[in-house]
């Protein structure tokens, strides 16, 4: 099976956070690389420079740049290494199935459009 993380377990993997362990755990398991879309890879970036901005308004929010710093690096060697990929994906079809799982599973089970 082909395993593709989403933006929390990203934090969790290259962020110290308290389910940090289970992450490294998990990605231990694995016996292929962690494979990210453009997409994911935008949203983690992201998400560490929204997490840079929380600090710089509340210094016990958030995450401070030199951390943010040393996650993206440790995502680049990680690229470099194999550890991770960056693979494409058909986002026309990505849609429409998620459109069709989430018009299956959204209301009954609570699910947000990344989740899916």
């Amino acid at each position: 099976m082909i395993s593709y993380p989403d933006t929390s377990f990203l934090c969790a993997f290259y962020i110290k956070q308290t389910n940090s362990v289970l992450a490294a755990q998990f990605a231990a398991t694995l016996k292929e690389p962690l494979y990210l879309t453009e997409l994911l890879r935008y949203e983690f970036v992201q998400s560490l420079r929204f997490q840079v901005w929380r600090r710089s308004n509340n210094p016990r929010e958030g995450l401070a740049l030199p951390d943010a710093e040393a996650a993206l690096k440790q995502l680049d060697a990680d690229f470099k290494s194999g550890v991770a990929e960056l693979v494409s994906c058909n986002f026309i079809e990505i849609l429409r199935l998620a459109e069709t799982l989430s018009s299956s599973h959204t209301i009954s089970d609570g699910h947000r459009s990344f989740d899916i």
